[in-house]
């Protein structure tokens, strides 16, 4: 925000690809919270880092790149 008005910029790291998983494990850190014992979803392939660094992960309408890699009983299809 500047001079009361949003500007469209992103503070921070954009939480796309591998700096999803770094955002995720800078806030568990920061709160204290153990990543083995969290559930994380997403639906792209590049967030495959981001799924891989919790304990339970689904992938949630996936692309087809994303549906190749995770295992079938961890794909959720929601319509």
């Amino acid at each position: 925000i500047r001079n009361g008005k949003y500007t469209g910029k992103i503070k921070g790291k954009i939480p796309f690809g591998k700096n999803k998983e770094f955002i995720l494990k800078e806030i568990a850190r920061r709160e204290g919270i153990e990543l083995k014992n969290s559930i994380t979803y997403a639906d792209h392939h590049k967030d495959i880092h981001f799924l891989e660094a919790s304990g339970i992960f689904f992938a949630v309408n996936p692309t087809k790149k994303l549906r190749k890699i995770v295992p079938q009983n961890q794909i959720l299809i929601w319509d």
